[in-house]
């Protein structure tokens, strides 16, 4: 993605350095750039500055292509369009260039610093201090949706680095007035971080420190890891089972992270819910309540924390029951010798004709997708008439499966 900045025209020049290289060796095959500006229409020389991005692009053989988005005036206008310009452009990949391996993005040094100090004024925990990874261990959510995995091959430089790459080839770039719009909190944090340097806190200091929270999660997953092995069971796909018992006894770090990861399971949310958020879950689960927490339900029963997927976040989900279209982001499930049966939740009415497992809440089961054939219930997988369908669960929903993927 370039969208004419420095770092992301270095990002652009640099690639076209390494895909050069690459072809002076016989045995590499070719490589493939397309340059992709997102415009926002926010300004009015946005246009403008995207056909500059394109022109640079054609100087150096790369292809270029521009993507609108407008936004709607919902939330927060940088997250918004943030999350924009990642879902264009990996709609248009899936759509024109399915082919493309990977999206490179111009993210720095003094990106990976203000994050930190960002994510420390919102009093994160170690998952958010950690830095940003260049390669990202996993993509499940990306291999969720069929989408491409998100690189930063410039994490290593600075942006004074890179602009004075840039000077160096005669090549300019353009400074967005909103970057000294101190309503943002980016731009705050940039500014502040001029007066944390004096005391030692610059942009090293800030990256190093990232970088041991990076090497402490992995640590704290690996734990994680090793004690869901005596707490978590997965009785069906898309139900979790805690032993209250175990799980209480275990450091409520770890208690944490493995409810966490739970909830992120069943809704394949990119953002963990808050420390607060999962504490109060754990404190209902242990004086015996259930609670609800970003779209998953939880319930005891016989000293097991039980967590599925909330009723109500899926009520109006559908979709072709093909094998093919992803239910909830989690199931695939093929319809056998039915014409055009479609995927919904199971829901609370149908529950009472069906017989179920021994040992789990009936209402645990409501938000199960299920086969219809128009307002008729053909099959629930694994639960009812399962020779009428061929269920398959995502494994980057599977609790065990997915656990080290951080």
């Amino acid at each position: 993605m370039v969208s004419g900045g420095s770092d992301s025209l270095a990002l652009m020049m640099l690639a076209h350095d390494w895909a050069a290289e690459m072809l002076q060796d016989p045995d590499n095959g070719p490589v493939t750039l397309i340059a992709i500006t997102v415009d926002h229409g926010l300004r009015p020389e946005s246009a403008a500055e995207a056909e500059g991005v394109a022109k640079i692009a054609h100087d150096l053989g790369i292809d270029h292509v521009t993507l609108q988005w407008k936004w709607d005036g919902v939330g927060n206008l940088q997250a918004a369009a943030r999350a924009a310009r990642y879902s264009l452009v990996q709609e248009w990949r899936r759509r024109k260039r399915p082919e493309i391996g990977a999206i490179l993005v111009g993210h720095t040094r003094d990106d990976q610093a203000e994050t930190f100090l960002m994510r420390l004024s919102r009093g994160s925990g170690v998952e958010g201090l950690a830095a940003m990874k260049a390669l990202p261990l996993s993509h499940k959510a990306a291999d969720a949706a069929g989408a491409a995995p998100v690189i930063r091959p410039i994490l290593w430089a600075s942006r004074a680095d890179l602009r004075a790459a840039l000077q160096a080839r005669g090549m300019g770039w353009v400074d967005d007035p909103s970057n000294d719009n101190e309503d943002y909190l980016r731009v705050r944090t940039r500014k502040a971080m001029r007066d944390l340097a004096e005391i030692g806190l610059d942009v090293d200091t800030l990256t190093r420190t990232a970088d041991h929270m990076a090497r402490a999660s992995v640590a704290l997953w690996a734990r994680a890891a090793d004690v869901a092995r005596d707490v978590v069971t997965e009785p069906y796909p898309g139900i979790l089972r805690f032993d209250l018992t175990r799980l209480e006894r275990i450091e409520e770090e770890t208690q944490l992270r493995l409810l966490a990861h739970g909830i992120g399971c069943l809704t394949q949310a990119p953002y963990r819910p808050r420390l607060s958020s999962l504490g109060a879950l754990a404190e209902a689960a242990y004086a015996g309540r259930g609670a609800t927490l970003q779209g998953v339900q939880s319930f005891v029963q016989d000293d097991a924390l039980i967590l599925v997927r909330e009723l109500r976040a899926v009520a109006d989900y559908e979709c072709p029951a093909d094998g093919a279209s992803a239910w909830d982001g989690r199931w695939r499930i093929k319809g056998r010798r039915l014409g055009e049966a479609v995927i919904r939740p199971l829901g609370a009415q149908s529950l009472a004709a069906l017989e179920l497992p021994k040992g789990l809440p009936k209402a645990a089961f409501q938000s199960y997708p299920a086969l219809w054939a128009g307002q008729a219930l053909v099959a629930v997988p694994y639960l009812a008439r399962e020779g009428l369908c061929a269920p398959q669960y995502d494994p980057s929903a599977e609790f065990h499966r997915s656990i080290l993927s951080h």
